[in-house]
């Protein structure tokens, strides 16, 4: 008796994981994007993290490694940040894609003092395998600029 149970158990799962509707490719993406704005708003450096990709580099020769040291230092910083994303558009090519977007990123320091820094970001994500499902990871960001960035901080 005790093995047909089981047996039907591990049907009924297997039936579940099978019926259960998968997310698109545009709510994975959407999704990291969503991690990575709450991951800086909070300045939670792991969270940020991992939205990452192993290989990230982007134009400004910035690799996974130098980003980290970077995200590392954001929760130091006296300001909160906070991200609104205006527009935005996907071309998605598995296990590749591409996606624009218009942010609104300011920094409101002590006092209330707001310092807007609106940005044009170019992102290239890329499909990777997590266990049993794939996930979608930053791979690089074009469109930033690390010294206006700066400027805005005290």
């Amino acid at each position: 008796m005790r093995p047909i149970v089981l047996a039907a158990v591990a049907l009924i799962a297997v039936a579940v994981w099978f019926l259960h509707p998968r997310p698109t490719d545009q709510q994975l993406i959407a999704e990291v994007v969503r991690r990575g704005e709450h991951g800086i708003e909070t300045k939670n450096v792991k969270e940020i993290m991992s939205c990452v990709a192993p290989d990230y580099q982007d134009s400004q020769n910035v690799t996974r490694t130098e980003l980290l040291r970077m995200v590392m230092q954001w929760p130091r910083v006296r300001e909160r940040g906070e991200i609104t994303l205006e527009d935005y558009h996907l071309d998605i090519t598995p296990p590749t894609a591409t996606g624009t977007f218009e942010v609104a990123f300011v920094l409101t320091g002590e006092g209330g003092r707001r310092t807007p820094m609106p940005m044009q970001l170019t992102m290239q994500f890329e499909e990777q395998p997590h266990a049993w499902r794939k996930v979608w990871l930053v791979k690089s960001v074009e469109g930033y600029s690390m010294g206006s960035m700066m400027d805005g901080i005290d």
